[in-house]
């Protein structure tokens, strides 16, 4: 138990680092060694402001220097954070995938806090996601003995289920002028596909299309849970139709 709330914490840590980036690259400031500061009045920010979540709880949501709002997206990307950090450790405790899904969940998050601040999906991010979401893929094939151009391969079904979600994206992008979804979403959608591979994709894209709404944060989510539930999501479906 300690060690999951230990890995929470580290997690909202991370989180607070993300919403630091996120910011700063919109804004083009240093995200390395500038110190962290209201974005309104520019006041530094003590340690003690900077705790996650239990900041904003102890500051009541405003910055103690000019009294403006923070954000309610600093605290939820933090426990967001905390949580889907925790997640992959329940699912893999120790082994070789935690190289991969934390790095993958470390870019989600960004995706998603920057598409829920600024409505944008910067590629850097997206394409970091894809290089070690192929590497993921790989390192599947390779720990099972697979071979890569074989259908059974998780690289081969993956890269066909992201070509194929692209695929779709790009022709609703292109009929709605942009209208619908932005060219990010293009880059996104590949990237759930890969991740999912067939037939998980389904519910990643079930999932995204069940709350209303096609765009990058709903993705992110689906993407998410369909990494980690999506057998299980697929199974009690199909179990639940044949059922009528």
């Amino acid at each position: 138990m300690i060690d999951i709330i230990l890995i929470f914490i580290l997690g909202t840590i991370i989180g607070s680092f993300i919403n630091a980036l996120v910011y700063r690259i919109q804004n083009d400031e240093d995200f390395l060694l500038k110190r962290s500061h209201c974005p309104n009045c520019k006041h530094t920010l003590s340690p003690l402001e900077l705790i996650p979540i239990l900041s904003f709880l102890f500051l009541k949501g405003r910055c103690k220097n000019c009294n403006k709002k923070i954000s309610l997206q600093y605290p939820l990307i933090e426990l967001l954070s905390g949580i889907l950090f925790v997640i992959p450790y329940l699912f893999s405790a120790f082994n070789l995938y935690l190289f991969f899904y934390y790095p993958l969940i470390f870019l989600l998050i960004i995706i998603f806090a920057y598409d829920l601040k600024y409505y944008l999906i910067p590629d850097l991010f997206t394409y970091s996601a894809i290089t070690i979401g192929l590497g993921f893929n790989l390192f599947k094939d390779i720990k099972l003995g697979r071979n890569f151009f074989i259908l059974e391969s998780f690289s081969l079904q993956g890269i066909l289920s992201g070509l194929g979600v692209a695929l779709f994206f790009f022709i609703l992008v292109f009929l709605s002028k942009e209208k619908w979804m932005g060219k990010g979403d293009i880059g996104l959608g590949f990237l759930l596909g890969l991740l999912l591979g067939w037939p998980k994709v389904v519910v990643g894209f079930f999932l995204a299309f069940f709350v209303g709404s096609v765009v990058g944060i709903i993705l992110v989510l689906g993407t998410i849970i369909g990494m980690f539930w999506g057998t299980t999501l697929l199974n009690w479906y199909l179990n639940l139709f044949l059922l009528y």
